[in-house]
């Protein structure tokens, strides 16, 4: 939005086969097990990692995503040199952890059928499991489509961040497999398709990467769903019938994205197509669409209209504190638009990212029917939580506690959160929000750590949430 590893065991391999010969007859189990299973084909020289219908391939960027946010030489758990070693809580062991026999390295993690928020159906592949899930709310993560790789591709322009996957076309053939792969490892939902600067824009640059990420989700194995922002016609200059210009994007996303009876990646809210309007407060009422559940967006959520705040915020800027609503709540590692030579003052992505951790407990907390991240790659807003290094010195490192550049820092955090829902990331380190002690999670419970972790996130979860889980031996 600018203008505002190895196969453990013999049963994976089996259903691996399953799947690569597409033996799962239930569309949503196959494309979940296709994406746990995905590294596993990789390791396992026993199964067929293609078929006539299906051609799978390692994704180097996840690996790269995961792995290479630790420094060269660095443990998980040290602290620097000084750093005060905290004495474990009453029965809590100072123990390595078990990575278990059905965690992935690459970051890939099943949910083997299980609905959100219901524990009920089993523990899924990756996870440790105790007690009631904390919410159920969906999980959305805003998109930006005007990424291009040629002269005018806005990068060296706009973005002082290089994602790991390097500089891509938002949407290309090339890149959006891995993306898509790092996004269904975090356990997102749906994405919002960033349509606000006008579907024509860029020569039609946006407009071509919408289709091609729409065709992706619907040609392809995945359980993504989608939506779409629009709001150019309310402040493009030049426009003189903005609600015919609304009239007519609206038109165009419903034969191309929205109409449920030809794209089911459609995202439902309500039973109905989802169409966010980013405007400015005193024009959302003037203009609606029927066939569409109507989202409202701003460009600060302090700036929003009661209209606007009753119907729940999907966008943009989220400030503290981010308003509350059953339907949706909105989180964002942070904002930055001071680069771009605007008189804006940025949001910091604070220590250990607790601007980021804040809002997603106040939002799990409130449990609403969606959870939208703005964004996945807005690197020119800087509210991306895309894996990442700095590639312009001036710009603040995606830092951890103790100072490192942890490129993968706040996608950590996003996925620890999204997989709450079903459990804990084993291998993740996580924390009591009213407690300072940490703890690794593994197969068997959870390992009391002495110090910060290096380059990975300590994930504030709600009060109490931890009692549940066993402390490892």
């Amino acid at each position: 939005m600018f203008q505002r590893g190895a196969v453990r065991g013999g049963a994976a391999t089996r259903v691996l086969a399953l799947v690569a010969r597409k033996e799962y007859k239930n569309p949503r189990m196959h494309r979940l097990l296709h994406s746990a299973l995905l590294p596993f084909c990789m390791a396992a020289a026993s199964v067929a990692c293609s078929d006539s219908e299906t051609t799978w391939s390692r994704e180097p960027a996840i690996d790269a995503a995961i792995e290479a946010s630790a420094p060269d030489g660095a443990a998980d758990v040290s602290a620097p040199d000084g750093a005060a070693d905290v004495s474990a809580p009453d029965g809590a062991a100072d123990a390595p952890v078990d990575a278990g026999p059905e965690a992935s390295t690459d970051g890939s993690v099943g949910v083997d059928g299980a609905e959100a928020g219901d524990t009920g159906k089993g523990c899924p592949a990756g996870l440790l499991c105790a007690g009631a899930a904390p919410y159920s709310s969906k999980v959305g993560l805003w998109y930006t489509l005007w990424w291009r790789t040629d002269a005018s591709g806005h990068w060296d322009e706009w973005s002082r961040y290089v994602p790991l996957l390097g500089k891509y076309t938002s949407g290309a053939e090339a890149s959006f497999p891995q993306e898509l792969a790092e996004l269904e490892a975090m356990g997102a939902d749906f994405l919002l398709l960033d349509h606000t600067n006008g579907i024509g824009a860029d020569g039609g640059g946006l407009a071509t990467a919408g289709h091609k990420i729409v065709a992706a989700l619907e040609g392809g194995v995945s359980s993504l769903q989608q939506a779409t922002a629009l709001g150019a016609c309310f402040w493009l200059s030049g426009i003189t019938d903005r609600l015919g210009c609304m009239a007519q994007e609206a038109e165009t996303i419903w034969g191309a994205h929205a109409n449920p009876a030809l794209h089911p990646s459609a995202y439902l809210v309500g039973g109905r197509p989802l169409l966010v309007n980013y405007t400015s407060p005193g024009a959302y009422d003037d203009w609606s669409d029927p066939r569409f559940t109507m989202g409202a967006a701003s460009g600060r959520s302090t700036e929003a209209s009661a209209a606007q705040l009753a119907q729940g915020l999907w966008g943009w800027v989220f400030d503290d504190p981010t308003p509350q609503s059953g339907v949706v709540m909105g989180v964002m590692p942070g904002w930055d638009t001071q680069h771009l030579g605007r008189p804006t003052v940025p949001l910091a992505r604070e220590d250990n990212g607790m601007r980021f951790q804040r809002q997603w407990l106040r939002a799990i907390h409130q449990n609403p029917e969606s959870i939208v991240i703005s964004s996945w790659n807005d690197f020119a807003e800087e509210t991306a939580i895309q894996p990442a290094k700095r590639s312009d010195p001036g710009a603040p490192l995606w830092q951890d506690s103790h100072g490192n550049e942890c490129p993968s820092f706040y996608y950590e955090i996003a996925r620890v959160y999204s997989m709450m829902r079903w459990g804990l990331l084993i291998g993740a380190y996580v924390k009591d929000e009213n407690s300072p002690e940490v703890y690794q999670v593994g197969s068997s419970g959870l390992v009391y750590q002495g110090a910060m972790p290096v380059c990975h996130p300590a994930v504030n979860v709600p009060a109490g949430y931890l009692s549940a889980f066993p402390k490892a031996p």
